[in-house]
């Protein structure tokens, strides 16, 4: 036997369908205020890392990797901006490669 719908029940799947038009909504109104306050909150992590690591820098440290920095600098712009090619020369010039260093770093 068929039923037939009442009108409570056609009120409710009407009502629910509204409920959720409404979330739908809310959710993408809302989409940019969330994802700003996210994205604040995983780049502050961020920059706290970084302050961490080069607060716990010792000064040679810090000299070395400005070292490394400005010979790497130099070799891009000797071969036009270009630094694949460049990485290999600039981690020749020094015995351990910035990697190694961070890897010292953070233990």
């Amino acid at each position: 036997m068929k039923t037939k719908k009442t009108k409570a029940e056609g009120k409710r799947s009407t009502t629910i369908l509204l409920i959720a038009v409404f979330f739908l909504f809310l959710g993408i109104m809302d989409y940019p205020f969330l994802t700003r306050i996210y994205n604040g909150r995983v780049q502050g992590q961020a920059v706290t890392g970084y302050e961490a690591g080069a607060l716990a820098m010792g000064e040679d440290e810090k000299s070395r990797s400005w070292e490394e920095a400005r010979a790497y600098n130099q070799a891009l712009a000797e071969n036009n901006g270009r630094p694949y090619r460049t990485l290999s020369r600039v981690r020749a010039r020094r015995k351990d490669s910035m990697t190694a260093s961070w890897r010292r770093r953070t233990g």
